[in-house]
């Protein structure tokens, strides 16, 4: 195992105990509730979950399980769906940008991302900072363009995606 996927393996790990750590790890569906209550308990330290909608429409595939993730759509013209299991979501605690997600992939692959303001949870947020997205098949660095977004649910660990990458566009799950 390469040092650089060893480090990014101990900062997924240390980043994910962060996040439990704040209220992220509480299990549930991966679709969310109606969202009452916001953040670490309804503390009302983050504001209130409201679970905002489907993404315009795009079919999203379900991560049913912890440690889960899959990817669909297209990359380099061709019809992509990927599912992988074992693999820990991190992400930073949600105190102040820029706000930072980390997800290993199988194999080489990963996905690394960074945004600023806002952050609340059950609604989309662009992923203005940026980010990789290196797939498992083809060991490539894909920049993930500005106009992407994530989605962090309201009562679980778990995200969607829509990812507008070079090559392609997908959808996705994690948890």
């Amino acid at each position: 195992m390469s040092p650089s996927r060893i480090h990014r393996l101990v900062l997924s790990t240390i980043i994910a105990t962060m996040g439990c750590v704040v209220g992220c790890c509480e299990s549930g569906a991966v679709e969310g509730s109606s969202g009452a209550g916001g953040g670490a308990g309804g503390s009302g330290y983050w504001p209130t979950c409201l679970w905002g909608g489907s993404g315009g429409g795009l079919t999203f595939p379900v991560c049913p399980a912890p440690q889960t993730n899959e990817f669909i759509g297209t990359i380099d013209g061709k019809p992509y769906d990927n599912k992988d299991s074992g693999h820990i979501t991190g992400m930073q605690a949600p105190t102040h940008p820029p706000y930072y997600l980390s997800l290993n992939l199988g194999g080489v692959g990963s996905l690394d991302m960074t945004w600023g303001n806002p952050f609340v949870r059950g609604q989309w947020m662009h992923i203005n900072g940026g980010g990789t997205l290196v797939l498992p098949q083809d060991g490539m660095f894909r920049a993930v363009f500005a106009d992407s977004q994530v989605l962090v649910s309201c009562d679980d660990y778990s995200f969607l995606y829509i990812l507008h990458v070079t090559g392609g566009d997908l959808t996705g799950c994690s948890r």
